[in-house]
């Protein structure tokens, strides 16, 4: 889905969500006009009947909201809100208090004016113009035909109180539709510009390992022959036989470990061997540049072929920044690297029992934009994920990343 996509269902799903509180203020208004009722008799059979099917329906979608599932879409929604609306207000007489003497309105006919609000929240304005006249006009047929000589001053006057909030929730709507696209379109920047970072430092970081492989790696592995060379001249003298055998050993170990760089730096060697290999190169790696005791859990390797490719990119320039962080400020011992995916959500942990900081002042380095702590953050959330650092004074730092893969 594009950040554009994102950042509307975004929107739509908080909208969904302030629609059902207010239903809810709704809901308990019929139940109120319900508890009003003398029992008995027919017309409170009806209301009882519309209530408890409204109610019914009400607790459906609210729980389809709250497990963020599709729900119908907002017309046919508020015809439900009215047409519960309407019928219980025909079946109990409440239209009758229209009549001329008029005794005012009553509570429940305020509850028409709550629904263009529920559409004010979303960014269709037309919806929003459709729902008002629907309201307006389900109202107006209740009042006038159902009232035996009905009081029309009192009934154009709460139709025009009507119009005049279905036409400001319209304006709300069109408001929130401009600064809803207008997110959107600095959130599809954003992921463009993310997006052109992570491909100039892939392209940064297979200049350099192509650079290391074609110099000082060529260079060792010609001094290694020399070495070699060397050896068989000096096979009968033991002193400087053992001498070439630990240069060997020595350029050797360079070699390997020049190996060992270059797979963490090539951009298509990491994608070829998978999320856990790559993150388990670098977790190597800055073992051994920082010292630490390395602890790497992994229980995602039946599962890297079902990591996306940019997830792939996203969780692995992640923990290489905080795994240098650790080599840099850390002064750990111990170094825990772990990597699971659950309920298609990868989660990626890297800790330390280093000199740590509080919480707070990594919260406030955060917020503050440090560059590395900064842009892996916008890399992770640009896919939908988000970065937890948790830290103490003398008890290490500790990040949580969570990605998920739909």
């Amino acid at each position: 889905m594009s950040s554009i996509g994102e950042v509307i269902r975004g929107h739509e799903q908080r909208s969904l969500q302030a629609q059902c509180v207010l239903r809810l203020f709704i809901l308990g208004l019929v139940c109120i006009n319900q508890a009003e009722l003398v029992p008995g008799g027919a017309r409170w059979t009806a209301s009882l009947v519309i209530t408890c099917f409204y109610g019914t329906w009400l607790v459906l979608l609210v729980t389809r909201v709250a497990m963020h599932r599709r729900v119908p879409d907002q017309v046919p929604c508020i015809i439900v809100d009215t047409a519960a609306l309407t019928s219980i207000l025909v079946v109990t007489g409440g239209f009758q208090e229209f009549y001329a003497p008029s005794t005012g309105l009553d509570y429940l006919d305020y509850a028409y004016l709550l629904l263009p609000i529920l559409t004010a929240f979303q960014i269709d304005p037309r919806t929003t113009l459709l729902v008002s006249i629907i309201e307006t006009g389900a109202w107006l047929c209740g009042a006038g035909f159902t009232t035996i000589n009905p009081d029309w001053t009192l009934i154009r006057h709460f139709a025009l109180l009507s119009g005049v909030v279905g036409l400001a929730c319209v304006f709300i709507s069109a408001i929130n539709k401009s600064r809803v696209l207008a997110i959107a379109d600095l959130a599809e920047t954003r992921a463009h510009l993310l997006d052109e970072n992570i491909a100039i430092e892939e392209r940064e970081r297979l200049a350099m390992s192509e650079a290391i492989h074609d110099g000082p790696l060529q260079i060792l592995l010609a001094t290694r022959h020399d070495v070699l060379d060397i050896r068989e001249q000096f096979a009968s003298m033991p002193e400087g036989s053992s001498t070439v055998e630990r240069v060997d050993r020595n350029v050797q170990m360079a070699v390997a470990d020049l190996r060992t760089v270059i797979r963490g730096l090539h951009p298509t060697v990491a994608q070829e061997i998978g999320l856990v290999e790559s993150i388990q190169n670098l977790a190597n790696i800055s073992a051994q540049r920082g010292g630490f005791n390395l602890e790497f859990c992994d229980e995602l390797s039946r599962h890297d072929a079902q990591i996306p490719d940019r997830i792939q990119k996203v969780a692995t320039s992640a923990v290489r920044e905080f795994l240098e962080n650790a080599i840099k400020y850390s002064r750990a011992r111990n170094l825990r690297v772990a990597l699971r995916l659950s309920e298609k959500v990868l989660h990626l942990e890297v800790s330390d029992d280093g000199v740590g900081a509080p919480t707070a002042q990594l919260r406030s380095n955060l917020r503050q934009g440090h560059i590395g702590i900064a842009s892996q953050r916008a890399r992770v959330e640009s896919v939908g994920g988000n970065i937890s650092i948790h830290g103490s004074e003398g008890n290490g730092v500790t990040v949580m990343m969570s990605i998920p893969l739909e």
